[in-house]
C-alpha cells in the first residue's frame, strides 16, 4: 500500500514534534527511494520565500517552508 507523500511529511512532522508517540514505519529501500522521487518531482518548490509566500496569497493556500541541510535524495 503507497503512501502519500502528504501522509509522509505529516508522519515525520508528528515524529519529531511529539517523539516517543509515533513510530516510524520502516521502509524498503525502494519504497523511501520512490516516496523522495515524488516529493522532489510532483510538488512544485521554490527557494525563493517571499516568492511562495506570494504565490500562495494569489491561489488561497497554505505555505509549507522547510530548512535542511543536505538533499532528499541523500546525495548530500
Amino acid at each position: 500500500m503507497k503512501r502519500s507523500v502528504a501522509a509522509s511529511v505529516l508522519t515525520s512532522l508528528l515524529m519529531s514534534c511529539l517523539p516517543g508517540l509515533v513510530k516510524p514505519p520502516i521502509l524498503s529501500g525502494q519504497v523511501a527511494q520512490e516516496q523522495v522521487t515524488q516529493l522532489t518531482t510532483e510538488i512544485p518548490w521554490t527557494q525563493d520565500l517571499s516568492q511562495a509566500e506570494q504565490t500562495a496569497k494569489k491561489e488561497g493556500k497554505l505555505v509549507f517552508w522547510m530548512h535542511m541541510l543536505g538533499s532528499l535524495s541523500g546525495g548530500t
